[in-house]
């Protein structure tokens, strides 16, 4: 049995506890911004980007082989932070380069008013190079031609997330 002791977290200011993108990577950091909601809790709010390449709010881990575990806290919301009634679509990517290739693995995640959680269990191989972690706002027509089985959502809307964890198991 996995205990929270034999976890190592790679990831910086995955809680945004500093209030702030601090260990967080972006072109342009004003496609997002942390808040604390009711509950004193810091999100990131990841703002609805129209265009041909939306920003992704991203982190370069350890190139170090092993089984990893990511989860990321998500709800729709609106330019404010607060709970939307109206669903997005956002990703959670995790890249690395292997003997010159670029793979990648990416979940579509569907955020709607509740607060949900993904998590995703993953093998990183030996020789693994520029390991990168990225969450992305997907709500862009564009990404309904590239992605057809994305559900249509209601428009041009935020997400929030929080308590983003990446273990070394």
């Amino acid at each position: 049995m996995q205990t929270e002791e034999s976890k190592t977290e790679v990831l910086v200011n995955g809680n945004f506890a500093t209030g702030d993108l601090t260990g967080w990577m972006t072109v342009d950091p004003s496609g997002f911004f942390v808040m604390q909601d009711t509950e004193s809790r810091f999100n990131c709010v990841l703002r609805s980007q129209p265009g041909p390449r939306p920003d992704a709010l991203r982190q370069r881990l350890p190139d170090l082989p092993g089984t990893y575990q990511v989860a990321v806290w998500y709800r729709s919301c609106n330019e404010t932070g607060q709970p939307a009634d109206a669903a997005t679509n956002f990703t959670v990517t995790i890249l690395y380069q292997l003997e010159g290739s670029l793979r990648a693995y990416s979940a579509v995640c569907e955020a709607k008013r509740e607060w949900d959680k993904f998590t995703h269990e993953f093998q990183l191989p030996r020789n693994a190079e520029y390991v990168q972690f990225a969450i992305q706002n997907l709500d862009d027509p564009l990404y309904r031609l590239m992605f057809p089985d994305l559900r249509s959502t209601s428009g041009q809307v935020d997400v929030a997330v929080c308590d983003v964890s990446f273990w070394k198991m």
